[in-house]
């Protein structure tokens, strides 16, 4: 994740745990030929999930992802959320 800013979160692991996760949440992925700096892409799905404390799917954003809508909807199911406990 050293490519992106330091407060980007994302998934890291092995490919086993990758795949896992990705059966999990119904996502995509596909890690391409180490260069010779042992650098790869990674082609992978763009929706984003918002995932509860119980490591479940509480919620999907799929693209685009206008900043604006994105906070608006997280909130919101926050909100709901928050309701539910």
């Amino acid at each position: 994740m050293t490519h992106f800013d330091e407060d980007h979160l994302g998934v890291t692991g092995d490919d086993g745990q990758l795949h896992e996760f990705a059966l999990q949440v119904g996502a995509i992925y596909e890690l391409g030929t180490p260069d010779e700096n042992s650098s790869y892409e990674v082609a992978h799905s763009a929706s984003i999930f918002l995932i509860d404390p119980q490591a479940r799917v509480y919620a999907e954003f799929s693209p685009p992802h206008p900043p604006a809508d994105i906070a608006g909807q997280f909130a919101s199911k926050r909100q709901r959320y928050n309701q539910r406990l």
